[in-house]
């Protein structure tokens, strides 16, 4: 167990040490892909949301939050900023196509829902024979359980941030 402790110990100061670097490469990805910086701070805005759909997954499966539930923490973050982006730049487009932002904002989360669900749907079952291993079961829970939730906040909550960050009201252009 000391042995096992001690490289689960090495393995997340190795995550910690470099996560601060990965994460700035993200922010400096998400500006130059969006070309601003509201965009890209509705979808930081949106990451915490999974710790919910996290927390009640540990807690019903009884699995520590170890290395391996880290791992798929991080995963995580990367299907939900995925899940962001599409429903942000479906936005983005009908916007550019002169469509008022009110009504993209409403179009783009009903179209973009069904990809959204059908993406985060086949991820949940692909980790169902995981849930009931040793090692990887927390990892499992954790994808499961925060992608779950993840997806359906996202879908309330990222419309209702672009309306906040740029000030929407209904039929405004």
């Amino acid at each position: 167990w000391d042995a096992q402790f001690k490289d689960q110990k090495e393995a997340i100061q190795a995550i910690v040490m470099y996560f601060p670097l990965a994460f700035l490469l993200l922010v400096v990805i998400l500006v130059a892909l969006f070309g601003n910086f509201r965009q890209p701070i509705i979808i930081l805005c949106v990451l915490p949301l999974s710790l919910i759909g996290v927390a009640v997954g540990m807690l019903l499966t009884g699995f520590d939050f170890g290395f391996f539930p880290i791992a798929g923490w991080l995963g995580l973050l990367g299907m939900i900023i995925k899940n962001v982006i599409v429903l942000i730049d479906e936005i983005n487009v009908q916007h550019g196509n002169g469509v008022d932002l009110y009504t993209c904002i409403v179009e783009a989360t009903v179209v973009r829902t069904r990809p959204v669900l059908m993406a985060a749907t086949t991820t949940i079952f692909g980790m169902v024979p995981l849930l009931f291993d040793i090692a990887f079961g927390g990892m499992a829970a954790t994808i499961i359980f925060g992608l779950t939730f993840a997806t359906l906040l996202t879908l309330f909550v990222t419309p209702a941030l672009y309306a906040i960050f740029y000030n929407v009201k209904e039929n405004q252009r």
